[in-house]
């Protein structure tokens, strides 16, 4: 019994690793504009190998602290129908991420995001391996659950690498 058992939770967690895309949580990960932006995102981010994102505008948003975030072309694999978005950036534990609230929503979609370079800009899925999302009540408990999940194996995953036009 407790060989089945933990094959079904370990094909649970691998199921879960390869079918990541952002998740829409209800929170913001972190005080929406508490932070600056992060200005070498801004400018037109395009990849040819990518089955979600081929090509997006990122621009300054309506206030310092925010971007305005446009879907020009995506993905077979792209499965949202909003295609603007306002996008924040935070920190935990020395990860830099990226949060977007889509237009018209209160729903949020959050990346862990690094610049290896000025012209590169690679994304990653995130998976919250502790609680879940049922876990996340409130900004603290996202950001905690964050905070946790980064420890444990698989909490990234879905890489993208765009190009700066």
């Amino acid at each position: 019994m407790k060989k089945t058992t933990l094959y079904i939770l370990s094909l649970s967690a691998i199921v879960l690793i390869l079918t990541a895309c952002p998740v829409s949580i209800s929170y913001p990960l972190d005080a929406v504009g508490s932070n600056k932006i992060d200005k070498k995102i801004i400018g037109t981010w395009v990849s040819d190998s990518s089955d979600v994102l081929k090509k997006v505008v990122v621009s300054k948003g309506s206030d310092e602290n925010s971007y305005a975030i446009e879907i020009i072309e995506a993905g077979s694999n792209y499965n949202l129908s909003q295609k603007k978005f306002t996008g924040y950036v935070t920190e935990i534990d020395g990860k830099k991420f990226l949060y977007n609230r889509a237009e018209g929503t209160a729903s949020y979609y959050t990346y862990c995001y690094e610049m290896p370079d000025k012209k590169t800009l690679i994304l990653y899925d995130i998976s919250l391996l502790d609680g879940g999302v049922d876990a996340v009540k409130s900004v603290q408990s996202y950001r905690d659950q964050v905070s946790s999940s980064m420890k444990k194996s698989g909490f990234l995953s879905g890489k993208q690498t765009l190009k700066k036009e």
